[in-house]
């Protein structure tokens, strides 16, 4: 099924201290818990609508508990601008 994955989504969090690493991670892992929907997988499938008479191609998340990529990095000096793709 990962080969019908088809996007990925990036996410960046900016801190103005110093952060442990490793509580980040405890953090998000405890998030994940609750939002299973985040650690699925984009993919697309034939699906049956409502009110349409047939199955419908349908962009879903494939809730399989694959996790999602972590990485960590610290700098010195002023804030990078947040906006547009990292």
């Amino acid at each position: 099924e990962q080969a019908t994955c088809l996007q990925t989504m990036e996410v960046a969090f900016a801190f103005a201290s110093q952060t442990d690493p490793a509580l980040l991670v405890a953090s998000l892992a405890r998030t994940l818990c609750h939002f299973p929907e985040v650690s699925g997988r984009f993919v697309k499938r034939k699906v049956e609508v409502d009110g349409l008479p047939s199955p419908e191609t349908r962009r879903c998340i494939l809730c399989n508990n694959h996790g999602v990529g972590f990485s960590y990095s610290r700098r010195e000096g002023k804030l990078p601008d947040m906006v547009g793709p990292l």
